[in-house]
């Protein structure tokens, strides 16, 4: 391509990534939500974690003395462990922190730039990968309309995905441009790479897809990266990193629950990566699995047999669908969603690009645009409208959560119990939210429930209470199991303690714990609050008298498939 060529392809280039940052411009409104605020809390000093690592939130005995937030859910496995080694997205935050203080947007403005960077890379990874300019420049906005692109860009808390992905593609284009293999370029893309894995855990996966790309060229440098991975994954769990907690599954400690996750992931996350469908949905939605990872079946069996045929003879389709499916692959731990699959999309709008450009130069131009306008133009619009939604989301959820009728500080110390919740994040982001975000601090939040599952509410003296669920069992719900570390329902008679009360298995079915009693340290008065949803507000209600019952009705969704 002569040089008019080439500055051509770069403009539309630097327009595509224009285009793909003005996507997520709604998230610049965002501010903090959920981990963000407990980031901010750490970063302000008011927690045990350390500031150089934001997601190494540790055992439930470190955090023994945060009664002022609230403490943990009284259904935390004492054995719950997260501990997540990132120290280089935790330096970017801190870095923030030092530029921005509590200002959110000046984090997002942070996230953007890096989104930048990500996309100009990726144009030109596919280039170095002998993709033509027009084949790249369609796989570079396939990749910059990706769903997968929407909460790491407009997340602070998920950075960490962002920064994995820009040093892996970094990395990688440091061994796959044109010229000699020289050790200078070997010792930088390894370099990156580990850039990689400190930023998330999943970026070892830079180590594997150096070492794809230089193995025919360097036998001895591909090897060298691969135990240099090793080595790092080995270093980590030694070091006593990991998780535990249902919530996270592993191919060693719950096989059957990882591979099932990676099945969703394939079927309905790949379904996603193709067409606007936030996978999201079938976490906080669970009966539409099914029907969506059939939907995924039926659609990705015949287009991954087109899209084949058309990338036959492309000199990096093996590779790239390696950096496809190597990507999945790690990403089987948590229940599926859009942004674990911001690895993969790299290599999935590249194999589309090609096939896409082939397609409309050999004649099949309807179905090329149909690709190019379902997986570009329709997945933009997607990721336009997630980041409405979670606009709104965050925004009702910090509401609810500053609004919630917690009672005058004049009566001093407080205790609130949130009963229900009109969807799982309130609670779950409540007591972070409310210490950052709120001067009255003079409280504690009890979190019966994340969920909005229906309940009886019985007395049995003027310090127990009974709880029974009219729907499905107690942590039946997604945010419910990131505290448990045993999947299998508790045995009748089982307790858990906290320094208010004391909780009692008191029914198990099949299904789960079904009804518990809850006994207080001492009698409630007006300092107690018992929180339930009532017309857009958390309201404090009087509980039932002593020998009486009430009937809290299941809470409905005040937006369509909100967790």
């Amino acid at each position: 391509m002569d040089s008019r060529g080439t500055r051509g392809g770069s403009r539309v280039a630097g327009l595509i990534v224009v285009l793909g940052l003005a996507l997520h411009l709604p998230s610049l409104t965002n501010g903090f939500f959920a981990d963000d605020y407990l980031h901010q809390l750490v970063l302000q000093g008011r927690t045990p974690m350390s500031p150089w690592s934001l997601y190494d939130f540790g055992e439930l005995g470190g955090w023994a003395d945060l009664e002022a937030l609230g403490g943990f859910p009284w259904w935390t496995d004492p054995d719950w462990t997260i501990r997540f080694f990132r120290p280089l997205t935790s330096l970017t935050l801190r870095l923030d922190h030092a530029l921005y203080g509590d200002w959110a947007p000046g984090y997002g403005l942070t996230s953007l730039a890096l989104y930048a960077v990500l996309l100009l890379l990726a144009h030109q990874l596919f280039r170095a990968l002998r993709l033509t300019e027009r084949e790249a420049l369609v796989a570079l906005g396939l990749f910059a309309a990706s769903g997968s692109t929407a909460v790491p860009v407009g997340w602070p808390a998920n950075r960490n995905t962002l920064l994995e992905v820009l040093f892996t593609v970094a990395a990688v284009l440091a061994v796959a441009r044109a010229g000699p293999l020289q050790p200078r370029r070997i010792l930088s893309a390894l370099g990156l790479a580990a850039l990689a894995a400190l930023s998330k855990e999943s970026g070892v996966v830079a180590f594997a897809l150096v070492a794809l790309c230089v193995g025919r060229r360097s036998p001895a440098a591909a090897l060298a990266s691969l135990l240099a991975g090793a080595a790092y994954g080995a270093a980590v769990i030694t070091a006593g990193y990991g998780a535990e907690s249902v919530f996270y599954a592993t191919p060693w400690g719950d096989p059957g629950q990882y591979a099932g996750r990676l099945a969703r992931l394939v079927t309905v996350g790949g379904l996603g990566l193709v067409t606007p469908l936030a996978s999201d949905l079938i976490t906080f939605s669970p009966q539409l699995t099914l029907p969506l990872a059939a939907v995924g079946v039926a659609l990705l069996v015949p287009l991954g047999a087109w899209v084949r045929r058309r990338v036959r003879g492309q000199p990096a389709a093996a590779f790239l669908a390696a950096w496809l499916g190597l990507s999945i692959l790690l990403q089987g731990s948590p229940p599926a969603s859009d942004r674990l699959l911001l690895g993969a999309a790299v290599g999935s709008a590249g194999l589309l690009g090609v096939a896409v450009v082939r397609a409309l130069a050999s004649g099949s131009r309807a179905l090329g645009l149909g690709v190019l306008g379902v997986a570009g133009l329709g997945s933009g619009l997607g990721v336009v409208a997630q980041n409405l939604i979670v606009h709104d989301m965050v925004t009702v959820v910090r509401v609810r959560i500053l609004e919630a009728d917690v009672g005058l500080p004049e009566l001093g110390r407080r205790e609130v119990f949130v009963l229900q919740a009109e969807n799982a994040l309130v609670p779950f982001a409540m007591a972070s939210t409310w210490a950052c975000e709120s001067d009255d601090l003079n409280l504690r939040f009890w979190i019966l429930q994340t969920g909005r599952r229906g309940l009886e509410w019985s007395r049995e003296d003027e310090r127990t209470f009974v709880f029974e669920s009219l729907d499905r069992p107690f942590f039946g719900d997604p945010f419910e199991s990131v505290y448990r570390t045993d999947p299998e329902p508790p045995a009748e008679g089982t307790q858990w303690r906290t320094d208010l009360f004391t909780v009692t298995a008191l029914a198990v079915d099949e299904a789960g714990l079904r009804r518990i009693r809850v006994r207080l340290e001492r009698a409630p008065d007006e300092r107690f609050r018992f929180l339930v949803p009532r017309a857009g507000r958390l309201t404090a209600i009087d509980p039932p008298q002593v020998g009486g019952s009430l009937e809290l009705p299941a809470v409905e969704r005040s937006m369509p498939f909100w967790p």
